[in-house]
């Protein structure tokens, strides 16, 4: 009987370690606090001084956005990140739910590093600061946290 009651125990331990390793831990949110949905960077323009961009984003917020700012970040041919001295911003407003956009001339020479900018390798959009019509803002303090994919 000892010996069941031991056997029965080692079963359940091991049942319950088994179970729990099958359990899908929760994954973060992308995005999560963020106020937009930022989309993938659009360079349209490859022009003699600097590359026309676009950036194009999502109102999550149940307030209207009266106007947004956007750092940009540039990888160079090993895929090394880069960021732009410039910011791309607009004025335009934007309701809850909407779309909007910002866009800017990333100039040829302006890399906090001192390297020539360079679209082709990959470029990303974060949001440095948006603020609302009734006079409030959302400010990033540098943790990056609203980040569009790659392009």
């Amino acid at each position: 009987m000892k010996h069941f009651s031991t056997l029965l125990a080692l079963l359940l331990c091991v049942a319950t370690t088994s179970i729990a390793q099958n359990e899908v831990p929760a994954s973060p949110v992308a995005g999560e606090g963020c106020p937009v949905d930022i989309e993938r960077p659009f360079h349209h323009h490859h022009l003699p001084y600097g590359t026309d961009v676009l950036a194009t984003f999502v109102n999550k917020t149940d307030k209207k956005i009266s106007a947004v700012k956007f750092g940009v970040i540039l990888y160079d041919d090993v895929g090394d990140p880069h960021e732009y001295v410039y910011y791309v911003s607009s004025s335009l407003s934007t309701k809850p739910g909407k779309k909007g956009r910002a866009d800017g001339l990333l100039d040829s020479v302006t890399l906090l590093d001192g390297r020539k900018n360079d679209t082709r390798n990959g470029m990303q959009f974060y949001l440095i600061k948006a603020l609302y019509s009734d006079g409030s803002s959302w400010v990033d303090e540098g943790a990056k946290k609203c980040v569009s994919p790659i392009d």
